[in-house]
């Protein structure tokens, strides 16, 4: 991914701010601003940015995500319209011979592996490429880091940590919600908004479902309605 033309994969979304009764989110729009964080890398010979891209959404926010297609480029500042669906429907993915077991692997790395810094971003992407272009049910070696399409010096610091991040893809954790997001453009790997700890449910399309300013609110002012009923009782002692 150069920074004036980034090859996206499917990106993972950090944060989003949501609000709003229960209603079924099956696009989202943003502009992309930078990879942030990440860092400039070299797979199988060519380099390019890897790592979180930064996303300004439409309805205000951000949000963060990492990419699925290796070859498709991205410009930065394009504002992309994305449908929601199920991470083994993204194109690239869903044309593989194992495309739920892959969005799988791509969901165990994404909610186990760190990526708090440029090594640790950019090593996630690169293995969630890994996993896309060369997973293989009858190959026990498809995750070296010298063989198949995505190949990598897994001696720099962020090489190292890839393949560190594979091995969660091939011992699963419990995964976190993750959708895909397809355009015309190129498509990403969404992380779902997350409430009371874990992600919301998915919708018919296998869109999320996020709560609409009304319940948000509601619960936020039961929430307020409750602190202050602990705060009298202990002024009252």
């Amino acid at each position: 991914m150069r920074f004036m033309k980034w090859k996206i994969v499917g990106c993972l979304v950090g944060a989003f701010v949501m609000s709003g009764s229960l209603a079924k989110a099956d696009s989202l729009t943003g502009t992309l601003e930078t990879v942030n964080p990440g860092e400039y890398v070299t797979v199988s010979g060519s380099s390019d940015w890897a790592g979180q891209l930064v996303w300004d959404e439409s309805g205000g926010g951000t949000f963060s995500t990492y990419c699925t297609q290796l070859y498709t480029d991205v410009y930065q500042y394009s504002t992309v319209t994305y449908d929601i669906v199920p991470l083994n429907q993204v194109p690239d993915i869903s044309t593989t011979a194992a495309p739920t077991t892959e969005a799988g692997m791509i969901e165990d790395v994404i909610g186990s592996a760190p990526a708090g810094t440029n090594d640790q971003a950019a090593a996630v992407q690169v293995a969630i490429w890994k996993i896309i272009y060369d997973y293989s049910s009858t190959n026990s070696n498809w995750a070296s880091s010298t063989t198949g399409t995505v190949k990598w010096d897994a001696t720099s610091t962020w090489g190292s940590e890839a393949v560190t991040d594979l091995g969660y893809a091939l011992s699963p954790t419990s995964p976190v919600g993750v959708v895909g997001l397809e355009s015309n453009v190129q498509n990403q790997a969404w992380q779902q908004p997350m409430i009371g700890g874990g992600p919301i449910s998915m919708g018919g399309i296998g869109g999320p479902i996020v709560p609409e300013p009304t319940v948000l609110l509601s619960v936020l002012s039961l929430a307020g309605l409750v602190g202050v009923n602990k705060a009298r009782k202990l002024l009252s002692k």
